[in-house]
């Protein structure tokens, strides 16, 4: 279980050995502004009927491979992504009023499992006429972008860190329901440590503690967490 020290002792460390002593923007794009990139995420997660391959290629290079992910852009990729965001649609608004805090996963693990394995199973081509999936670092951060109030990024390093604690936890949708109910554990303890069990007012809170001078949701603190910490 995460404790209150941890949390800012890994967030701390976060930011001063991985950023420079500053909390990271989401996003590092030259090619849009600020205003278009909002557009963009929006789009993402509420319109995705408007996205487009360019829109889509922003978010692979801005914000996937600016997190690690390193995927090769290409516009058969961005199509693949728009053509599953659409497809799971359904399931992503179903979800879109959940938070970590307060969501019954067993109710809804069903949804989280489904939209997990239909962007795991992104495909796109890479060099030598081979196909590659879209891997779970990425969709966990795609996950993330749908939805920052529910779902928690994670890597092939978070994943192995507690599949040492927790078999279950794999690199597999039912894995990462799994490390999402670890983290909905820590993120309720953590919330009752501070006295702030809402999670609009915890998410606040902590970024004022933080320092944070984007709008994130605090699911995003605990990644930076399990980066530090794993």
């Amino acid at each position: 279980m995460i404790e209150l020290e941890d949390f800012l002792w890994g967030i701390f460390f976060f930011r001063n050995v991985y950023c420079n002593g500053e909390g990271p923007g989401l996003f590092n794009s030259d090619k849009r502004s600020k205003v278009e990139i909002d557009e963009v995420v929006k789009n993402m997660r509420d319109y995705p009927d408007k996205l487009t391959p360019s829109d889509v290629e922003v978010l692979i290079d801005g914000f996937l491979n600016f997190w690690g992910c390193r995927l090769h852009k290409s516009e058969e990729l961005a199509r693949s992504i728009i053509e599953v965001r659409k497809n799971i649609d359904p399931n992503v608004q179903k979800l879109s009023n959940d938070s970590l805090i307060g969501i019954d996963l067993d109710k809804k693990g069903d949804l989280i499992e489904d939209v997990y394995e239909k962007i795991a199973e992104i495909q796109y081509p890479i060099e030598g006429g081979k196909e590659r999936h879209l891997g779970h670092t990425a969709t966990s951060k795609l996950l993330f972008l749908l939805n920052p109030k529910l779902f928690v990024m994670w890597d092939n390093q978070i994943i192995g860190g507690y599949e040492k604690e927790e078999p279950r936890i794999t690199a597999s949708a039912e894995g990462y329901l799994v490390f999402l109910g670890k983290m909905q554990e820590c993120a309720n303890e953590l919330a009752k440590e501070l006295g702030r069990e809402d999670p609009k007012e915890l998410a606040s809170y902590l970024r004022g503690q933080l320092e944070y001078r984007e709008g994130d949701w605090w699911t995003r603190l605990i990644s930076e967490l399990n980066t530090a910490l794993v």
